[in-house]
């Protein structure tokens, strides 16, 4: 019998350690922002929280990124795919709004400064999320009736849902747009969790209650982020104030008025909602971005989109990699660039360096066609590839990129040096840093000749540094108790298991700048220092009056007697 229970105790201390019980949950997830981009980048977090068991109503824009890539989703906000964890509200109807493309073109503006830009985005962002919001979809998943009894549309509304009544655990929402979105977890009265696809705007930082400092963490925006210069220390300022302002007194107001007639009148301003959030996940390195002290409500990840497991690619493209003698160059200059580039000599230059070069090239046009350019057999072009995919074959050796943050974390990821291409003075922020790891090499491509520019590539095939540097820092990145996904996962499952982070919130984010500046202590000991002074001051000038108004005889006589006494 004593065996029997050791047995069973033994056992049970076992299952205890290496398992854990997990209770699923309910999340309500916003993605609002209709970039196809973002949503891929976060689809590998959905996919995952639901294998956990947990259940979830996902509001969209790209519902077929979750669904498979299908692309017959129904108007209905209610979809399954076979999966009964899983409800989608879609808002696709977001890519047919007008104000879309000033979104998308809006950084080809070079006749705006800079707080026309900023104001721009700022709206632009602001009329396609209350467009989102009072659309019939989202009115009825809140249960505000307000617009649906003042539209004639009402297809799919019987089996649409009122959803007052479900209880959600946390609320989990693309912080890259508007601060409106945050009234979901509002009207649910569930934890806020705000995730971004790349590096986090200065107010989310403020709104956590991490330092925001101009010129030691300038904001994600700008071309510079160590060792700034005086002048970048000017810019980078500048902007903060610039970006403070517009945000906090144009733009707050006006979507709290928003919020008012959406959530109702009751719900708080939005930036209070923002600063009680209970997470804050940044999907960018550490180690690449600005290293700033950050509460322990604040999460790096990086790289949660990315594969592990190669997927199949076209049959024209896999013959080419594998009937190439030579090391092969991939190409991805990101969209804008690539419509820029493609009318502009500069492709001609590129192409014809590569020709001479040591390299097959692969070239990711990005949704591009292109016929009319005379390359040789060892470039091949194509408008439509899967970037990882290819960059998992082990004959790419190098990544000719701009350096967006997405290009530079599966570089890393499949441990492919990078050689960066700028086309003005800056420098984008993660060429900076693959620069500063020895992981690759930057070209100023108009000012570079054809020369320069094959010597560089020409580099990456005879020296071993490049790759060798590469495999270093992916080493160095990934040196981490569990991936960017499943911390993810295990932060967000924290916060619903908890309901929130109350407890862990830093004072830093409710210090005053009187506080902060130490004005409140300097004055009490000035105050206390003056007051010190000026007893002392006061207690002498009042002992010489004492000593004034004695009889001078008796201060002689008493003078006498003491000398007397000591002789």
């Amino acid at each position: 019998m004593n065996l029997t229970n050791k047995i069973l105790t033994s056992l049970f201390v076992f299952i205890t350690i290496n398992f854990k019980i997990i209770i699923a949950g309910r999340l309500l997830v916003i993605f609002s922002i209709p970039f196809p981009d973002n949503q891929i980048t976060f689809r590998p977090l959905i996919e995952n929280l639901l294998d956990k068991g947990h259940s979830i109503t996902l509001v969209t824009t790209n519902p077929e990124v979750f669904l498979n890539n299908k692309t017959d989703v129904s108007a209905s906000y209610f979809e399954n795919n076979n999966n009964n964890n899983l409800e989608i509200i879609d808002l696709s109807f977001t890519h047919n709004l007008e104000i879309l493309n000033q979104l998308k073109t809006s950084h080809q503006q070079n006749d705006l400064n800079g707080s026309d830009m900023i104001r721009d985005a700022f709206q632009i962002l602001r009329i396609i999320a209350e467009k989102q919001l009072k659309s019939l979809e989202v009115e009825q998943f809140i249960g505000n009736n307000t617009i649906i009894k003042q539209t004639t549309r009402t297809s799919n509304l019987n089996n649409l849902n009122n959803n007052n009544n479900i209880k959600y655990d946390a609320v989990l929402i693309d912080w890259s747009g508007a601060s409106l979105m945050n009234g979901f977890a509002y009207k649910f009265n569930a934890p806020l969790i705000g995730i971004t696809p790349a590096g986090a705007y200065m107010t989310l930082h403020e709104a956590m209650g991490n330092p925001n400092h101009p010129v030691l963490y300038p904001s994600v925006f700008m071309p510079f982020s160590e060792n700034l210069s005086l002048y970048q220390r000017i810019v980078s300022t500048l902007f903060s104030y610039k970006y403070r302002n517009i945000y906090f007194y144009e733009e707050l107001p006006v979507q709290n008025q928003i919020a008012k007639e959406v959530f109702g009148s009751e719900i708080p301003d939005l930036w209070e909602l923002q600063v009680n959030a209970d997470l804050l996940l940044i999907n960018s390195y550490q180690l690449l971005s600005n290293i700033r002290p950050v509460g322990p409500t604040t999460i790096y990840l990086g790289g949660i989109h990315a594969q592990n497991s190669k997927q199949k690619i076209s049959n024209e493209l896999e013959e080419f990699i594998l009937k190439s003698d030579n090391d092969i160059a991939y190409i991805n200059l990101g969209e804008p660039i690539t419509m820029v580039f493609l009318n502009t000599n500069r492709i001609q230059k590129l192409l014809s360096t590569l020709e001479i070069s040591h390299f097959n090239v692969i070239w990711n046009l990005n949704g591009h066609l292109v016929t009319n350019f005379n390359s040789t057999e060892n470039i091949y072009m194509d408008g439509f590839m899967s970037q990882e995919d290819v960059l998992a074959y082990p004959k790419v050796k190098l990544f000719i990129t701009i350096g967006g943050q997405r290009d530079i974390e599966d570089a890393i990821h499949h441990q492919v040096p990078c050689l960066g291409l700028t086309f003005s003075s800056t420098i984008d922020h993660y060429l900076l840093q693959i620069e500063k790891h020895g992981a690759g090499s930057i070209s100023y491509f108009d000012q570079d000749t054809t020369t320069e520019l094959l010597a560089k590539i020409e580099e990456f095939a005879i020296k071993d540094r490049f790759s060798s540097n590469i495999k270093k820092l992916h080493n160095l990145i990934n040196d981490q108790p569990l991936s960017s996904v499943e911390r993810a996962v295990w932060y967000i499952e924290y916060v619903m298991r908890n309901g929130g982070t109350k407890y862990q919130k830093t004072t830093w984010r409710n210090i005053s700048w009187f506080n902060f500046l130490l004005i409140y202590v300097v004055l009490a000991i000035i105050v206390t220092i003056i007051t010190f002074v000026g007893v002392l001051v006061k207690v002498f000038i009042e002992c010489r009056k004492y000593s004034k108004s004695l009889p001078v005889e008796k201060i002689t006589k008493r003078t006498l007697l003491a000398k007397e006494k000591l002789y």
